[in-house]
């Protein structure tokens, strides 16, 4: 009776242990979540609280006036700020009013700083005015290497900026403002440029469309119930919208090529030997302020987003000058290069083009985009045309997941960084497979979808389950496979013709905009830039090219391989229903450090499609 006494006891206390470690635990994580739910709240607040100087001052410019700020271009706005026919107080209110005006629609502000941008123009106003008593010589030194004199530039979240965040899209950074500008903005500044808002991006920055647990989905200005990209989808758009003529973001996977390409804009990824690695907060780490990248397999980029390539390259102009170099000794100091840039330099170019790479077949409208192209730069510039077989996507798609995740396979780092706070429903889905032992995904879940006819979701979850705590040989072995590549890659494009190839062309994306929460089908499709990031070269998306015809809104199965036959493809057939009218770029991209001819390329694009009207329909 004592031993069952006793047992009954033991029984009876390890039960009301174990209830009360998990009523423990779940009251912890209520608590955890309603403190983050509180950072979120505290930052929605505050991005919805007036801007005293600027009520006051925004209907001191005259309408017409703002009107014609907005129909210019930064590099036509810089210039009559030089020519003393605009000051940096009317451009700043008009778009502080315009980039209001956007964000209502589309949902892409984390942060208006607008009284600080005005207060910088207003000193810029008087320095320009005292500039100019002194004599022309001051005035003309003064503004010379300030290639963005006067221009408002809104600036990706992730940005290192003086009173701001940098959340990475989650709610444990909410509300840790930064005591000093990072180098990317301290550029901007030492150009002349005025930071004047901050822009949304998804959760840890991993998506290719705009959502997080802070503001919500970021909407598509061409269609609101359309996703505007990733990962600088805030930036997007609002360029897109016409609330900022000039944005900067980073891209590792295509974060700016993307949304530029959803929202109808350009967008620049350089060279990353020609980037500012430091200036960038990563949020996977204890203090939430990791300064700079672990990743140096596959960099990130940093870059503009604007509606015309003028812009584009003045902000390289700026980027790319002694004052940008000083604040990064790794980024490597090579000025604008106008020889390369100017058609006298080469003129006449040899363009590869490849419009599918065997993962992941392009939609019509895209295909059609890159052939009119084609067409154009072979008829306008006669420049020699070379097709290229290329059919390495799945190799990209195995390489770039394998590094990417390569420290750990459930997880675990996005789970730490989150700090409580509920997984994407992409994330979630993904975590859920990556907890399934081995054992079963080898023998039981890859069989079952490839027996459905999954069989890219298939090799897609095998590449992901492969990763996580790789050792030190493992991973020299992976970065081994990633210089393998890229000497492979360059060698296979020399061997397509007698003459070197300048540039080559490509998709973007295999779609235009697809509809809110497509990433958690679409994950696997992402191969036609992450190729460009594996390169570790330039490239850029120029457009609008073309727009979405009626007779192209399908993906028909009878016209892509059967092993393209599944779910994604099936979704992408309802998706372009309703695609009709919505922007279509075309991606360029050249050699490591090959950024002007890249750029001048890009440029001829634009000037060939605003000389036609078959961008339009």
């Amino acid at each position: 009776m004592i031993v069952s006494h006793f047992y009954k006891e033991t029984l009876i206390a390890t039960v009301i242990g174990i209830a009360t470690f998990i009523a423990y635990q779940t009251f912890q994580r209520r608590s955890i979540r309603r403190a983050l739910h509180g950072r979120g709240k505290q930052k929605r607040e505050e991005l919805n609280q007036p801007q005293p100087l600027f009520v006051s001052l925004q209907r001191t410019v005259d309408p017409h006036v703002q009107q014609k700020i907005l129909s210019l271009t930064a590099t036509q706005v810089r210039q009559q700020i030089i020519d003393g026919r605009l000051k940096c107080i009317e451009v700043m209110i008009a778009y502080c009013l315009k980039c209001d005006q956007v964000n209502k629609k589309v949902n892409a502000l984390f942060e208006k700083h607008y009284d600080a941008g005005i207060k910088d123009a207003l000193e810029l106003d008087a320095v320009l005015a005292s500039k100019r008593k002194e004599s022309k010589e001051a005035f003309l030194s003064f503004v010379s290497d300030r290639f963005l004199l006067g221009i408002p530039i809104s600036v990706k979240d992730v940005f290192e900026m003086k009173n701001s965040d940098s959340t990475n899209g989650i709610l444990a950074c909410c509300n840790s403002k930064f005591e000093s500008d990072g180098a990317v903005v301290q550029v901007i500044r030492r150009s002349g440029g005025i930071p004047f808002c901050k822009t949304s991006v998804p959760q840890l920055l991993m998506m290719c469309e705009n959502w997080n647990n802070i503001i919500g989905d970021t909407l598509n200005p061409y269609d609101l119930t359309r996703s505007c990209g990733g990962s600088s989808g805030g930036e997007g758009a609002i360029v897109g919208g016409g609330g900022s003529c000039i944005g900067v973001g980073g891209d590792i996977g295509g974060s700016l090529r993307i949304p530029a390409h959803f929202n109808g804009i350009i967008a620049y990824k350089p060279s990353t030997k020609r980037t500012l690695l430091n200036g960038k907060v990563w949020c996977f780490n204890d203090d939430g302020k990791a300064r700079y990248t672990s990743k140096f397999g596959i960099l990130p980029s940093v870059g503009p987003m604007a509606r015309c390539m003028d812009d584009i390259v003045l902000f390289m102009r700026a980027f790319w000058t002694p004052k940008a170099f000083e604040l990064d000794m790794y980024s490597a100091p090579i000025p604008f290069r106008d020889e390369m840039y100017l058609r006298s330099f080469k003129p006449t170019l040899t363009v590869g083009y490849f419009i599918n790479d065997g993962w992941f077949t392009a939609a019509q409208c895209v295909q059609r985009a890159i052939n009119e192209c084609v067409n154009g730069l072979r008829t306008r510039y006669k420049y020699n045309i070379v097709p290229i077989e290329f059919d390495k996507g799945p190799e990209i798609l195995r390489i770039y997941l394998r590094y990417m995740f390569a420290s750990d396979s459930n997880m675990s780092s996005y789970i730490h960084a989150l700090r409580g706070e509920s997984l994407h429903p992409q994330f979630q889905m993904a975590k859920f497979y990556m907890d399934i032992p081995d054992v079963l995904k080898r023998w039981l879940v890859h069989p079952l979808l490839r027996c459905f006819g999954e069989r890219r979701k298939a090799f897609f979850l095998e590449q992901a389950a492969m990763n996580g705590g790789l050792t030190s040989k493992q991973l020299q072995q992976m970065l081994y496979e990633i210089m393998k590549f890229r000497y492979e890659f360059w060698s296979f494009i020399e061997r397509q013709c007698d003459e070197k190839i300048d540039v080559i062309l490509s998709p973007v994306c295999c779609y235009p905009a697809l509809p809110l929460g497509f990433s958690k089908d679409f994950a696997t499709s992402l191969t036609s830039t992450w190729l460009q990031n594996i390169l570790d070269c330039c490239a850029g998306s120029i457009g609008p090219v073309t727009f979405v015809k009626s007779d192209e809104c399908h993906y028909d199965e009878k016209y892509i391989p059967m092993k393209e036959r599944d779910l994604a493809a099936k979704k992408l057939n309802e998706y372009m229903l309703n695609a009709k009218g919505l922007p279509v770029n075309v991606q360029v991209f050249g050699r490591p450090f090959d950024d002007e001819i890249v750029l001048r390329v890009m440029k001829e694009l634009e000037d060939w499609v605003n000389s036609t009207s078959d961008g339009q329909e």
